[in-house]
């Protein structure tokens, strides 16, 4: 049987996907390679959506409350992965 990945981080994966897609068109009307800009895309979706996260755990904390989200590295990783498959394809292709 093959290892299930957790509901959270396969929504982390898929929204690094969209994020690549939306950043491809983007870096090539800049002349950017593809690969570079579905990275980039997926990189910082990940990054923004972690520190988003700390950002309202802050103010959560700041207000007497319990944090509304963690923040993982490993969240952070599997939006990023979202973008290897459009990388791979330009590389490949």
């Amino acid at each position: 049987m093959l290892p299930q990945l957790p509901a959270d981080k396969a929504n982390h994966y898929l929204y690094g996907s969209i994020a690549a897609a939306v950043a491809v068109p983007i870096g090539a009307y800049f002349g950017l390679p593809q690969e570079f800009s579905a990275l980039i895309g997926s990189c910082a979706a990940g990054a923004a959506k972690e520190l988003l996260d700390a950002a309202q755990n802050y103010m959560a904390r700041k207000r007497g409350e319990q944090p509304l989200h963690s923040v993982d590295v490993y969240d952070f990783l599997a939006t990023a992965a979202g973008g290897l498959p459009l990388a791979g394809v330009s590389l490949v292709g």
